[in-house]
């Protein structure tokens, strides 16, 4: 890990490079660290949950959940709040594959949309601003970081998904659908975006948790009083 000091002027790019260093090894873990490889990502469950208050409403859950890409995402800055160390972080992630077995049961736009099956979505080109609230654990002496709360907002340049076995297997609905779907990709994702925020936090926090819980304060910022 490359430890940063407060004292440096150069503080906050060496924060940017040091997280930048989590992401690029999170595919093979850190040896030694008890930290786990997390690029594939695996997720026992994602809810979706939009009122009818919109163009769409949707009681959807996946399972058995697999994110890969994580490890490609580029950090374009981490700024450190030196009194409650809570951080922000800009962030491009240029391609996730989400993978799992998903139910749905709503509406979107002008669909209505039933199914069970496999299913699979592909955003890219994510711009991601990311702040972290964080407190301090003891253990032995030892300070970590803990994450409080991740609030995320975010932009996404394209988004492919494709749903099977919607409408029970009636196969014409269901390319119809999936290719109505993926056309109007913009509006979706402009009305989801409450929760699909609130999913990349999970990823996020699910990664931070996981370097946190594992490697000492000290590690990254060395002068931690």
């Amino acid at each position: 890990m490359r430890v940063c000091y407060t004292s440096d002027p150069s503080f906050t790019r060496c924060s940017t490079e040091a997280v930048q260093q989590v992401f690029s090894n999170i595919q093979k873990g850190f040896p030694g660290t008890g930290i786990e490889p997390v690029d594939p990502l695996n997720i026992p469950e994602i809810k979706l949950l939009q009122g009818a208050d919109g163009p769409i409403t949707l009681n959807a859950s996946m399972v058995n959940v697999t994110v890969t890409g994580l490890s490609n995402v580029k950090i374009e800055s981490n700024n450190v709040n030196l009194e409650d160390y809570g951080f922000t972080t800009r962030l491009k992630i240029p391609k996730l594959r989400i993978e799992g077995l998903y139910t749905v049961n709503g509406r979107i736009l002008v669909l209505p949309l039933t199914g069970h099956g496999d299913a699979w979505l592909e955003p890219e080109d994510l711009n991601v601003m990311a702040h972290v609230e964080v407190s301090m654990r003891v253990v032995d002496d030892i300070k970590f970081f803990k994450p409080e709360g991740v609030h995320v907002n975010f932009t996404i340049g394209s988004l492919r998904l494709r749903l099977d076995n919607l409408f029970n297997g009636l196969k014409a609905l269901e390319e119809r659908t999936n290719d109505y779907i993926n056309i109007n990709w913009r509006p979706v994702v402009e009305s989801l975006k409450p929760i699909l925020s609130r999913i990349v936090a999970g990823f996020l926090s699910g990664i931070l948790t996981n370097v946190f819980e594992n490697i000492p304060a000290k590690y990254f910022i060395g002068d931690l009083s």
